[in-house]
């Protein structure tokens, strides 16, 4: 099963980064926007949909 990257998003300003990114960087975890650099970030979820069947 390929392992997907986990994306994340700032609170401020809505600027997504991926966690890949955050590694390279060496886990200095801040948002990429040059203008709000703030430090709280909120992990996306997928878009999956559930089903939930009834009978």
């Amino acid at each position: 099963m390929p392992e997907e990257d986990v994306e994340y998003e700032c609170v401020v300003c809505g600027s997504r980064i991926k966690f890949s990114t955050i590694e390279a960087r060496g886990g200095y975890i801040r948002c990429p926007n040059q203008y709000c650099r703030s430090r709280i970030l909120r992990k996306v979820r997928p878009l999956r949909m559930k089903h939930v069947r009834c009978d």
